[in-house]
C-alpha cells in the first residue's frame, strides 16, 4: 500500500488533492508501510502558514485512509516528521472529488524515448483521434489525466502498441465510356462506391495512342466530381484509350478500365415517317427528327425531289437552316407524280437520306359540311351546319347555298360565296307556305366542295294558325264524317279540307275554306272500298294557311234486303261485320279462294244457298276482281274481300273481309 502525505498553502480556494503537490517550490512525499508514522518536514512544520491536509491510501482500488482531524496544525518533531493517526473512508469520496476534467496525450516516433508536446483533448471521453502524423512513421501514444481546476497532470498510462499512419485513396471508377466525335471523344463514368479518407475533390484523366503501351495526362486533376469530360483537339481517324482515377486530399486512386474512341465526322441519323399530302401545285412535306444527332446539334435538313419515280434527284434546298420537321414545296405540276426524301444536317455532316415519300400535286377541295339544319321563320330560313372535317389543300374561304322549291328538282343560287367561315345563314325573301330545300359546300382558293346533305323548311308567318291536334274519318256509304280538334287563333275564318285516293300523292281540294269554325264535315260523292287519305289545315284572314293534319277512311256500303232495296236492317238480317285475317306470306305470289278467305275470317258457310264475291282495291294495293287473288308477299299488303251471303230464310249478310300480311289477327 502507497501513503502519500499531501501539504499546500492555507488558501481558501485550494481543495483537497491526492498525490505530490508543488506548492510554492515545497514538495513532501514518502513512501510508508501499514502502521508507519508520517511527520511533516521541518521545513513546513517551521511555517505556521502551511499545514498537513490529508493522508491517502490506495488499496485494492477500493478504500482510502485519511487523516483524523485534515485540518489539525502540526508541530515538528526533533526529525522533523510528526507521527499522525489515520482512519478509513468510503473510495467514492474520493472519486467524487477527483475526477479529471479531460486527458492529456501524447506521441512519440522514437518509441518513447521522447514524447512530443501534450494534446489536451478537452473532453473527458476515452477516445480521441491524433492528426498531424507522418505518414508511414510508427508511432506510440500515451495518455494521462488531467485536473483542470489545479492545473494537476494525473499518472501517464503505459504506452501503446506501435502504429504507422498510412493514406487512403477513393476506390476505383467503374463503368468508363468513350463516344467518338468530331475531332473529339464525350468520356462517362460511374464515381467509385469509396472515397477514401476525404471527398473526391477531381478525377484524373489520362490517355494513349499505342494501344496502352504508354499513357499521357489529359488533365492531373478535373477539380470537378462530374463524372463526364469531353476531350477535343483529337485527331480524326486515330484510335485513342481512355483512363480515369479519382483524387482525394490524400492521394489518387486506382485506374478505371480503359475505353477506347476514334474520333471521327458524325453525321445525323436517318429522318423517319416521312410523309407527303397533295395540294393544288403543291406537296405538303412532314416527317420525325433523327433519334441520333451525331457529334453536334442538327441545323437543319436537305430535301431533294425528283419527277421520274426516283431515277434522278434534283435539290429542292441545300439546307432549311431550320429544325423544323415539315416544310411546303410549292411551283410543282398539278398531275405530275413528285418523291421525295429529307436528310438532316450537322456541323459535321449531312446524314442518309429518309425513306421517299410520292405525292401528285392536285386541287383539293374542302370535304363535306354535315349536320345541316334548317330553322324556318316569317319568309325566311336560318340555316346552320359543321364545318367540314378536312379543309383540302388550302383553307376554307367560304360556303355556296342552294336552294330548291320543288323538291330537289331544280336548283337555284342563294350565295356563290358566303366569303366567311362562319356556318350560319339566313335566308331570306322566301314564300310563306313554300317547302324550300337547301344545301350547302365549302370553297376553298382550289374549288368547292361536296354538297352536304339537304335540310327542308316551310317558312311561315307567325300569326298563322297551328295544325289541328287530331282527326278522325267515320266510313260510310260512298261517305265519310272527317272531326277533328278545334284550333285557337284570333284570326281563324274556316278550314281547308284535301283528299287522296293515291296514297298523298297527290291532293285535291274539297274546300278552300269552310268559312266555319265548325269542326266536323261530311264529305259524299266517295266510292265503297277505295280508299282515301284526307287532311285538314286551319285557315286565318290575310295570313293563309296552317299546316294539315291527315286521316285515311275506306267509305262501305249499306246492307240491303232479298227486295234489293235499301232499308234497316230487320231482325233477320246480320250486321255486316269485317274480319281480318293475319297471313304470313312466303316470298313470291300466293294465290287465296274466296272459300279459304271465309274459312280464315271464322265465317260459317252452313245455310249458304248462294255465295258470290268482289274483291277490291284497299290501300292502293292491286287486287284481282275474279272470285281469286293475289297477294305480294315481299312487303306488307292488304286486300279488301267484299262477301255477300243469300240465306235460305231470304236474308243477306254482307262481310267485308281485310286480308294483310301482318303478324297480327284484329277480330
Amino acid at each position: 500500500m502507497i501513503y502519500e502525505a499531501v501539504f499546500f498553502r492555507d488558501m481558501p480556494y485550494f481543495d483537497l488533492l491526492v498525490g505530490t503537490y508543488n506548492a510554492c517550490g515545497f514538495t513532501s512525499s514518502k513512501l510508508l508501510t501499514n502502521g508507519a508514522s508520517l511527520a511533516a518536514p521541518v521545513s513546513f512544520a517551521a511555517n505556521t502558514n502551511w499545514r498537513i491536509t490529508g493522508l491517502s491510501a490506495s488499496l485494492n482500488g477500493n478504500t482510502s485512509t485519511w487523516l483524523g482531524n485534515s485540518n489539525a496544525s502540526v508541530a515538528a518533531n526533533s526529525n522533523g516528521w510528526m507521527a499522525l493517526n489515520t482512519v478509513s473512508r468510503d473510495d467514492s469520496f474520493v472519486s467524487s472529488r477527483l475526477r479529471p476534467s479531460s486527458y492529456l496525450v501524447q506521441a512519440s516516433s522514437n518509441g518513447g524515448a521522447s514524447w512530443a508536446n501534450s494534446v489536451d483533448t478537452n473532453s473527458t471521453t476515452t477516445s480521441y483521434t491524433y492528426r498531424s502524423l507522418s505518414n508511414g512513421t510508427p508511432y506510440v501514444f500515451r495518455v494521462a489525466p488531467y485536473y483542470s481546476n489545479t492545473a494537476i497532470t494525473g499518472e501517464w498510462s503505459s504506452q501503446s502498441p506501435s502504429y504507422t499512419p498510412a493514406s487512403f485513396p477513393p476506390g476505383q471508377p467503374t463503368s468508363l465510356v468513350s463516344t467518338s466525335g468530331n475531332g473529339r471523344a464525350t468520356l462517362s463514368w460511374v464515381a467509385p462506391s469509396s472515397v477514401g479518407d476525404s471527398a473526391i475533390s477531381g478525377y484524373r484523366i489520362e490517355y494513349s495512342t499505342n494501344g496502352g503501351g504508354s499513357w499521357l495526362t489529359l488533365n492531373s486533376n478535373t477539380w470537378s466530381t462530374s463524372t463526364s469530360q469531353t476531350v477535343t483537339g483529337l485527331t480524326n481517324g486515330t484510335s485513342y484509350s481512355f483512363r480515369v482515377a479519382a483524387v482525394n486530399s490524400s492521394s489518387t486512386g486506382s485506374y478505371s478500365a480503359t475505353a477506347s474512341a476514334t474520333p471521327a465526322l458524325v453525321p445525323p441519323g436517318q429522318p423517319t415517317s416521312l410523309v407527303a399530302t397533295s395540294g393544288n401545285g403543291q406537296v405538303s412535306l412532314s416527317w420525325v427528327a433523327p433519334s441520333s444527332v451525331g457529334d453536334s446539334a442538327i441545323s437543319g435538313y436537305r430535301i431533294e425531289y425528283s419527277s421520274n419515280g426516283g431515277g434522278s434527284w434534283l435539290t429542292l434546298n441545300s439546307n432549311t437552316w431550320s429544325t423544323s420537321t415539315s416544310q411546303s414545296v410549292t411551283g410543282l405540276i398539278n398531275g405530275t407524280s413528285y418523291s421525295f426524301r429529307v436528310a438532316a444536317i450537322n456541323s459535321s455532316a449531312t446524314g442518309s437520306y429518309s425513306a421517299s415519300a410520292t405525292a401528285t400535286p392536285t386541287l383539293v377541295p374542302p370535304g363535306q359540311p354535315t349536320s345541316l339544319l334548317a330553322t324556318s321563320g316569317n319568309g325566311q330560313v336560318s340555316l346552320s351546319w359543321v364545318a367540314p372535317s378536312s379543309v383540302g389543300d388550302s383553307a376554307i374561304s367560304g360556303y355556296r347555298i342552294e336552294y330548291s322549291s320543288n323538291g330537289g328538282g331544280s336548283w337555284s343560287t342563294y350565295d356563290s360565296n358566303t366569303w366567311s367561315t362562319s356556318r350560319t345563314r339566313t335566308v331570306a325573301w322566301l314564300t310563306n307556305g313554300t317547302s324550300y330545300v337547301f344545301r350547302v359546300a365549302a370553297i376553298n382558293s382550289s374549288a368547292t366542295g361536296s354538297y352536304s346533305a339537304s335540310a327542308t323548311a316551310v317558312p311561315k308567318d307567325p300569326n298563322l294558325p297551328a295544325a289541328p291536334s287530331t282527326l278522325t274519318a267515320s266510313p260510310g256509304d260512298g261517305q265519310t264524317v272527317l272531326q277533328w280538334s278545334p284550333v285557337a287563333s284570333p284570326y281563324l275564318n274556316g278550314y281547308r279540307i284535301e283528299y287522296s285516293s293515291n296514297l298523298g300523292s297527290s291532293w285535291w281540294t274539297v274546300t278552300s275554306n269552310t268559312y266555319s269554325t265548325s269542326t266536323t264535315r261530311t264529305i259524299t260523292g266517295l266510292t265503297n272500298g277505295t280508299s282515301y287519305m284526307f287532311r285538314v289545315a286551319a285557315v286565318a284572314n290575310y295570313y293563309g294557311r296552317g299546316d294539315f293534319v291527315s286521316a285515311s277512311v275506306v267509305p262501305t256500303r249499306s246492307v240491303t234486303t232479298s227486295q234489293n232495296k235499301s232499308t234497316t236492317i230487320n231482325s233477320k238480317t246480320k250486321t255486316p261485320k269485317t274480319k281480318y285475317v293475319s297471313k304470313n306470306f312466303a316470298s313470291g305470289n300466293t294465290r287465296l279462294s274466296l272459300s279459304s278467305v271465309m274459312q280464315s275470317a271464322k265465317i260459317g258457310m252452313s245455310g249458304m244457298r248462294s255465295l258470290s264475291g268482289s274483291i277490291q282495291s284497299y290501300f292502293g294495293e292491286p287486287c284481282r276482281v275474279s272470285g281469286k287473288t293475289v297477294l305480294r308477299g315481299d312487303r306488307e299488303s292488304s286486300c279488301v274481300v267484299r262477301v255477300t251471303m243469300k240465306k235460305s230464310d231470304g236474308s243477306t249478310v254482307v262481310a267485308t273481309v281485310t286480308i294483310r300480311g301482318s303478324a297480327r289477327t284484329k277480330n
